[in-house]
């Protein structure tokens, strides 16, 4: 029986962008035994693994510990057949990894000096993720996709969060979700209030939603339907992108899962790399670049008394209107009611 070991990032977008090349290895090894090193004990990408019936176990070591770095490579040393490192690799991880000595190989992308640890090199070109993670799969199984499957199925339970959630969204015809994001990757307050007035003016039935965390911004937001940040679980985030129709979101978490499950879904990029933009049917990635050479976003044109970046404040907020537009109409020829 072989026995894999896939390294990932702590992250609920790390989790959920590695889940096809989890899927695919059961698929095209189906006896095989997945582990997942993951580089945090708790998070929303932990509650994530749990539910996927193709990872046999999830393991953690405290890395800021060098006894338990230690205790972990003469625990696992030779135990594995593959070692998977998804995405960019540092000289600290292919270090780790060359120390567990994979029985057949390891494999990850030449991102780094010490990366001729690995028995397999995968070059990365600034591919979207999920891409450059099918080129893993072609070292692995000498098979090439062009498409990984990155939808996912969450467990729906009714709690008491979410029958409020189903009794304030019930209310409406169509329902819009908003969620900001870390501030360097969003747009400014009066940006999102300005284009929180526009679907107003231009979707009136509509509800419209906010979700976030502690560190988002959203100071003095007004004319929304229902505030539910820093009130949901995320299951209860999960529920909520399940019942909603259109979700507008900076990068980050939310996204990932709004991908996953399917929900139509626009995704306003900040300074982030090209790399972390989900490639499904249901996301348009929105990246206003403002020079030829920001691709990838290197954050060049960064603000720090202002911590905006000249992309997002260049951002010409009628054009994401017309792209809603668009989004409404297919949802509508879908027989989704918005109006």
């Amino acid at each position: 029986m072989s026995k894999f070991l896939v390294i990932m990032g702590p992250k609920i977008g790390d989790v959920i962008a590695t889940t096809p090349l989890l899927r695919n290895i059961k698929k095209y090894k189906p006896s095989a035994e997945v582990y997942v090193y993951i580089t945090t004990h708790y998070g929303d990408g932990i509650k994530v693994l749990k539910e996927l019936g193709y990872v046999d176990k999830i393991l953690y070591v405290d890395e800021s510990s060098k006894i338990s770095i230690f205790k972990f490579v003469l625990e696992y040393r030779n135990k594995f057949d593959y070692i998977v490192d998804t995405f960019k690799s540092t000289n600290k991880k292919a270090l780790f990894i060359k120390l567990l000595n994979a029985r057949k190989f390891s494999v990850g992308f030449n991102t780094c000096s010490l990366c001729l640890f690995y028995d397999k090199l995968v070059k990365y070109k600034n591919e979207k993720i999920v891409l450059a993670e099918s080129k893993l799969l072609s070292k692995i199984f000498g098979i090439r996709l062009r498409k990984l499957d990155l939808s996912l199925e969450f467990p729906e339970k009714l709690s008491k969060k979410n029958l409020l959630v189903q009794s304030v969204l019930g209310k409406f015809k169509f329902r819009i979700t908003i969620f900001v994001g870390q501030k360097i990757r969003s747009l400014s307050d009066e940006k999102w209030q300005r284009l929180i007035d526009l679907l107003r003016e231009k979707y009136p039935h509509s509800g419209i939603f906010l979700i976030g965390s502690n560190d988002c911004m959203w100071a003095n937001i007004k004319n929304f339907d229902y505030d539910f940040r820093k009130k949901l679980s995320f299951e209860e985030s999960v529920f909520l992108l399940k019942k909603t129709d259109l979700f507008i979101t900076s990068n980050g978490g939310p996204m990932w899962i709004a991908a996953a499950l399917g929900t139509k879904t626009i995704a306003i990029h900040g300074p982030s790399l090209f790399a972390w933009e989900p490639e499904t049917d249901n996301v348009l990635n929105l990246r206003p670049y403002k020079y030829p050479d920001c691709q990838p976003c290197e954050g060049r044109c960064y603000l720090p008394e202002y911590r905006q970046f000249e992309c997002l404040n260049s951002i010409n907020l009628n054009n994401i209107i017309s792209l809603i537009d668009k989004f409404i109409l297919n949802l509508k020829r879908q027989n989704y009611p918005y109006n």
